[in-house]
Parts: C-alpha cells; sequence; structure tokens
C-alpha cells in the first residue's frame, strides 16, 4: 500500500472509531443541553467539530506510528509508544457512554483521569521516539484535560 493510501486508511480508522463510539450516543447533544454547565462550557455543536479534527490528527500519528517510523527504525520504544496509543484511545472511546448513556459523570470524570493518565504515557513516549507525533499529539490531550475539567463541573452540579 502507498504512503498516501496508509495514511487514509490510519485516519479512516480512527475517525471511524470514533463514530462508532459518538453513534453509541446518539443522543447526546440531548443529554449534554439539558445539563446544568459551567459558564466555560461549549456548546453542544463545539464537539462536532473539534472531535473529528482530532480525530484526524490521531489518525496522522497512528500512521506515523505504524507505518511510517517501522520503516526507520524497528525499536521496542517505538511498540510501547504504538501500544500506549492504542490503550488511550480506546479508553478515550468507551468514555462517550459511560457520560452519555450511563449518565455516570463521576464515574465518566475518574474514566477521563485514566485517559488523562494513558495519553500522557503515550506522550511521553512518543517524544521519545517521534517529535512530530510528540506534537501533533499536544491539542488532543490539552481537549481532554480541558474534558476533563468540564467532567468535573458537570459531575458536581449536576
Amino acid at each position: 500500500m502507498k504512503k498516501v493510501g496508509k495514511i487514509i486508511l490510519s485516519i479512516i480508522i480512527v475517525l471511524a472509531l470514533g463514530f462508532v463510539s459518538g453513534a453509541a450516543a446518539i443522543k447526546a447533544s440531548d443529554v449534554y443541553e439539558s445539563l446544568t454547565l459551567p459558564v466555560f462550557a461549549p456548546p453542544a455543536a463545539a464537539f462536532r467539530i473539534v472531535w473529528p479534527i482530532l480525530y484526524v490528527i490521531l489518525g496522522i500519528i497512528l500512521y506515523r506510528l505504524r507505518y511510517y517510523l517501522p520503516e526507520k527504525e524497528d525499536s521496542e520504544r517505538l511498540r510501547e509508544a504504538l501500544n500506549l496509543f492504542w490503550v488511550q484511545l480506546i479508553i478515550n472511546l468507551l468514555w462517550t457512554p459511560v457520560f452519555f448513556l450511563l449518565n455516570a459523570f463521576w464515574a465518566s470524570f475518574f474514566w477521563i483521569l485514566l485517559l488523562i493518565g494513558t495519553a500522557g504515557a503515550a506522550f511521553l513516549k512518543m517524544r521519545r521516539v517521534d517529535r512530530v507525533s510528540f506534537y501533533l499529539f499536544i491539542p488532543y490531550l490539552l481537549w481532554i484535560m480541558y474534558a476533563a475539567v468540564l467532567n468535573f463541573s458537570i459531575a458536581v452540579m449536576n
């Protein structure tokens, strides 16, 4: 498979997984808008813009960790970075049903703390194997930290 095809495939995989996670909570906007929200909460529509952008970025990171870098070097650190990437992505994708389907706001808060921990570990591992992935991961990491503060505030207020 050519380089462009591998990039597109990687992006489609992450976007598709994100879509499945979001589809699990199809009424997420209704649930979100029914909550008592803090003043810094974005409108529901913002999530439909931000997450696809972040998933595209994660798809590019997946490409780099899975296809691009192994052509240059095959190392244990690279495998660890890729494994941590998958673990944090799975934790990310499971957050949506916990929050929106179960309405388990405190459980989802602790789940997002787990996400931050695993994403942080992936971030630090990426620093050692690929600076591009490391820098691309920053907006995602910042967004999930913001989401954790938002989640905590919603748990307290509801």
